[in-house]
């Protein structure tokens, strides 16, 4: 009997110790993973934007060497966006701009009634359907077509991100490739417009092939943009590799 209870206790050991080292195998992988995407992130990617994307909670890191521009780059209503910010190579020419991202947004917040004996507030521009705005600065500005806004389709970024995907080659802007990728999030109030002008010759350089990758899959908006604003990187971030991540997804 004291046999069979020794071997039962050492089996039981065997049992804890090997579902301890298992455990802390996964844990440490994991970290080992999360810290080669930080590594990643740091290398192609700029710090996050600042001023209204951090008012707005919208958290978004261009890819490297993008910085912000002083106006946008495309021709819009003011007013009909609550955010308008255009990322442009420092080092391109202007005939020949290179790489550039166009983020549009809009969040809805309600208003504060208006204080007793304040003037009458400015009228408003009037603001139709997100994404429909979105498509009239696409097609008056970069060509895009009905055709090619029936080409529409759901995608998922490496953090579980859902975006609506749109590729069109633009007319307009000696055949860049334009990629457009927006983002919906109804319990926040958010609506997001990536817009991507991609040269020719530049879609296979490091800031698209693994800055937009990585652009997207860090992108946020409300608590968990205001938590990345805090520390980097979100703690819940999956890592590809790392346990629960997501596979690659094509761009």
């Amino acid at each position: 009997m004291r046999r069979i209870l020794a071997l039962s206790l050492s089996a039981s050991l065997v049992c804890v110790l090997g579902c301890g080292t298992d455990s802390y195998n996964r844990r440490l992988e994991h970290t080992l993973n999360d810290l080669k995407y930080r590594q990643r992130l740091d290398q192609y990617l700029s710090p996050p934007a600042q001023d209204q994307f951090q008012g707005l909670a919208i958290f978004l890191r261009p890819p490297k060497p993008l910085v912000p521009s002083k106006e946008f780059q495309l021709p819009t209503t003011p007013g009909l966006f609550d955010l308008t910010t255009s990322f442009y190579d420092p080092a391109s020419k202007p005939k020949s701009p290179g790489l550039r991202l166009h983020v549009l947004a809009r969040r809805k917040v309600k208003k504060a009634p208006p204080k007793k004996g304040a003037p009458p507030p400015e009228p408003e521009v009037p603001r139709g359907d997100f994404r429909q705005d979105v498509q009239v600065l696409l097609a008056s500005e970069l060509g895009a077509t009905e055709e090619n806004f029936l080409k529409f389709q759901d995608m998922t970024a490496k953090n579980k991100t859902a975006f609506k995907r749109l590729t069109f080659t633009s007319p307009i802007l000696n055949n860049d490739q334009i990629r457009v990728f927006l983002y919906t999030n109804k319990r926040d109030n958010y609506d997001v417009a990536l817009i991507w002008d991609i040269p020719p010759g530049v879609e296979k350089t490091p800031p698209v092939t693994e800055g937009q990758e990585l652009t997207l899959g860090s992108f946020a908006t409300g608590a968990k943009a205001s938590q990345q604003f805090a520390n980097g990187a979100s703690e819940d971030e999956a890592a590809p590799g790392a346990v629960g991540a997501s596979a690659p997804t094509a761009f």
